[in-house]
């Protein structure tokens, strides 16, 4: 049993915390039982941890989707997001920021060794965010990979998108650093 800090000045409830393994690989849950001594109830709060590693792209942003959403329909309270990617595209960064930030529970993350690129973007959409001691951050310069040949118009449209990105992924990141020191 540990204490933990409560909602109510000068009290502490108890916290019970039972780790068990979900049945899919990557899954993991904590059953908390809060004792609140001034309303003598029990709360039960279930976290769940999802491990997001490997690439942003449609392929794994549609598992880490379900996922999620298995979690939240099996009554998850609080999801822990663990993140270790390179990054990957920007379209499905800002849907992964979007979608957690939208989801009906908190949303924690927690860097496990690397979050370069969109990754930070998916760090960002955490309420509480951590990371391990060796951990690194690595934000750069966009880039697209073209493929083929392109006319002036869509190189200027690709242009015209970075742009939007680069804003967009600003905008994130000093909205949800606005105060941290």
């Amino acid at each position: 049993m540990t204490t933990i800090a409560g909602r109510h000045s000068g009290t502490l409830p108890l916290i019970v915390s039972r780790k068990t393994r979900g049945a899919r690989a990557g899954e993991e849950s904590a059953l908390r039982t809060f004792v609140d001594p001034l309303r003598r109830e029990f709360i039960q709060m279930t976290m769940h941890a999802i491990h997001f590693v490997g690439p942003i792209n449609s392929s794994v942003s549609g598992q880490f989707i379900r996922k999620c959403s298995d979690a939240v329909s099996q009554g998850a309270t609080e999801l822990l997001v663990q993140i270790t990617t390179m990054g990957g595209e920007c379209s499905y960064g800002f849907a992964l920021y979007n979608f957690l930030r939208a989801l009906p529970i908190p949303v924690n993350t927690h860097n496990l060794g690397t979050v370069e690129s969109m990754g930070n973007i998916l760090f960002m959409a955490g309420e509480r965010r951590t990371a391990c001691h060796y951990s690194k951050f690595l934000i750069h310069p966009f880039h697209w990979t073209l493929h083929g040949s392109i006319d002036h118009a869509r190189m200027a449209e690709y242009a015209m998108s970075m742009n939007y990105d680069l804003e967009l992924y600003s905008q994130i990141m000093l909205e949800r650093t606005q105060g941290a020191a």
